[in-house]
């Protein structure tokens, strides 16, 4: 549906090899750089609502922003149009003039660690562990290439920010629509905040957060359907039924989520659904566990090898806004309704959320 080739480029679509690292070498370094994901939390609540200076390159946040408003708006309008068209319309969103402007960020970094390689090897002391690093470790000669680093980046970028910030804004919503819940879960935070502090480990304890993103990803996906898939050869299922090569197929996701074999009561937001599911099941139903009743991440070898940082970083922020602010809904307004674009479910954004500084 992002329409890959023609939105973040052919390289993109043909070499995949960011998935790997953000499957692998991400989620094994998030206890790692825990701190960091903490004080990018906590800063990007200052910068937004907004309480002082935070020291960041705001230009290009603000671009990886911008990029990801673009590609997302251009593969909305691209599937309007035949194939044939797609390259003069990518080339009239102006995609290649976006990674210029990336590149003005990004290439004294990478030369600069070009240059840390050339003087010290690969594994030079204080090498930075993050994504730029492992991108060109694993980057063949032509990948390795500035241009191409910063278009990865950029998608990766991408990737990360239209999902969470949409999955966020959602759980937001719920949170300052039904404000009897609060007490509940800050009964949670508040005690493994003060043992163990602002840890990996703390989040792990932190199971009624969990359930509560959890069920308003269940409710609000960011698709009617998800996991699309054309077929490569013909199919056939047990009952006999054939799926032609070439068929679209995808997987209806607010059907099943909404669906009464399901879930008992399926239209009603109940957010510690998943934390007493625990103490019925011996099933993973954690977030990140994908199951055929819950398929925001998708399910199977090809579910979003992101979504452990994903989960991370939203119970971290549910944690800090329970921590730090009270929310609610403006005066005599309820959850804001989804708005529809075609298949994809997306947050109102013209909604809004009062916050406060939380008055202990």
């Amino acid at each position: 549906q992002l329409q890959v080739q023609f939105t973040l480029g052919p390289t993109i679509a043909t070499n995949p090899y960011h998935i790997p690292i953000v499957r692998t070498s991400l989620t094994r370094s998030i206890p790692s750089f825990f701190p960091g994901l903490h004080d990018e939390v906590v800063t990007g609540f200052k910068a937004k609502l907004p309480l002082s200076d935070n020291g960041r390159n705001e230009e290009y946040l603000n671009h990886t922003v911008d990029y990801t408003v673009k590609v997302v708006m251009a593969s909305s309008i691209m599937q309007l149009f035949p194939r044939s068209f797609r390259p003069m319309l990518s080339n009239l969103f102006g995609f290649e003039k976006l990674i210029d402007r990336g590149i003005q960020y990004l290439e004294p970094l990478i030369e600069e660690r070009r240059q840390a390689l050339k003087e010290h090897g690969q594994d030079y002391q204080g090498k930075p562990n993050d994504m730029l690093s492992w991108l060109m470790d694993e980057a063949n000669e032509e990948e390795a290439s500035t241009r191409l680093l910063t278009r990865r980046m950029l998608t990766v970028n991408m990737a990360a920010i239209h999902t969470s910030s949409m999955t966020f804004s959602q759980v937001l919503f719920d949170l300052a629509a039904h404000p009897e819940y609060v007490m509940e879960l800050r009964a949670e935070v508040e005690p493994i905040i003060e043992r163990e502090g602002w840890t990996y480990e703390a989040l792990i304890q932190m199971i009624k957060v969990d359930s509560f993103i959890k069920e308003s990803q269940r409710l609000n996906a960011i698709g009617t359907i998800i996991m699309e898939r054309v077929t490569q050869q013909p199919f056939v299922f047990s009952d006999g039924t054939i799926i032609p090569t070439g068929t679209f197929m995808s997987v209806a996701a607010q059907a099943t989520h909404t669906n009464p074999k399901n879930y008992e009561d399926p239209h009603t937001f109940r957010p510690f659904r998943y934390a007493e599911k625990r103490e019925q099941t011996a099933r993973k139903v954690d977030i990140v566990s994908t199951h055929s009743d819950f398929v925001a991440f998708g399910h199977g070898v090809h579910a979003c090898p992101g979504r452990f940082f994903a989960a991370n970083e939203l119970k971290l922020m549910l944690a800090h806004v329970l921590m730090e602010y009270d929310v609610k809904m403006p005066e005599g307004k309820g959850r804001p309704e989804n708005k529809w674009y075609m298949t994809a479910c997306v947050p109102d954004p013209e909604a809004e959320v009062l916050f406060r500084k939380r008055i202990i």
